[in-house]
């Protein structure tokens, strides 16, 4: 199914799933903010627009992503919930030379679908360290945010 790609309001939300133990410690509770985002120059990292979601439908995602994680490499691998923020939030992320981040609605895994990338304020490319850094904030940000819990019950 082909959906049309629509531009994203800053007051709409988007929710990230959350899993363990990569970015969320069990233990403590909290989330660990270094390893929630990895963007690359090209590639964005992967949200869902509430627009088209509900937090239903973004749990019931991330059990299905658990029960392939589990069924591979990964026996451990846990969906643990999600956090939501508003996109105006995400755009509103600049370091010291104003680049930042951008929400893109990216249907090619379903209408829900978005993804985080990269905004440059006027250098093409960002540079690596700077990438870094802008990743680092991003998971900052989103650590802060409360995490909407999700025990999956089976897998």
């Amino acid at each position: 199914m082909c959906f049309q790609v629509e531009s994203i309001p800053d007051n709409d939300f988007i929710s990230r799933q959350i899993n363990s133990p990569n970015q969320y410690d069990v233990a403590t509770g909290l989330l660990i903010a270094k390893d929630l985002f990895v963007l690359s120059s090209q590639n964005g990292e992967s949200v869902s627009w509430r627009k088209y979601a509900s937090v239903e439908d973004v749990h019931s995602a991330g059990f299905v992503r658990q029960a392939a994680k589990r069924r591979g490499n990964s026996p451990r691998w846990t969906y643990e919930g999600s956090v939501t923020t508003s996109v105006g939030a995400v755009r509103a992320i600049r370091n010291m030379n104003q680049n930042g981040f951008t929400v893109l609605h990216v249907p090619k895994e379903g209408q829900a679908h978005a993804e985080i990338h990269y905004l440059a304020a006027g250098e093409a490319v960002i540079p690596r360290a700077e990438r870094s850094e802008l990743n680092l904030r991003l998971g900052r940000f989103f650590a802060a945010l409360d995490l909407e819990a999700h025990i999956c019950t089976d897998s």
